[in-house]
């Protein structure tokens, strides 16, 4: 059985704290408590694109912010 992921959906922690303006002190605090989903790869742990949008839905005052950057 062969399984194909496609990568260009995943980031790593550092691209995810970038993208979320978020410390990754943070990001680390949110993977352990398990508020955010993450994919482990050959040891390394990627987040979905899909959560990161999630999060900045969830995250209104974000969102607002990105918006008003643009």
């Amino acid at each position: 059985m062969k399984l194909t992921i496609d990568t260009t959906e995943l980031k790593n922690i550092n691209q995810a704290c970038e993208l979320l303006h978020k410390s990754r002190r943070t990001m680390q605090r949110w993977l352990n408590d398990g508020k955010i989903l993450t994919v482990q790869i050959g040891g390394k742990r990627f987040i979905p694109d899909t959560e990161i949008e999630r999060i900045l839905k969830a995250d209104t005052n974000l969102t607002r912010y990105m918006l008003e950057e643009k």
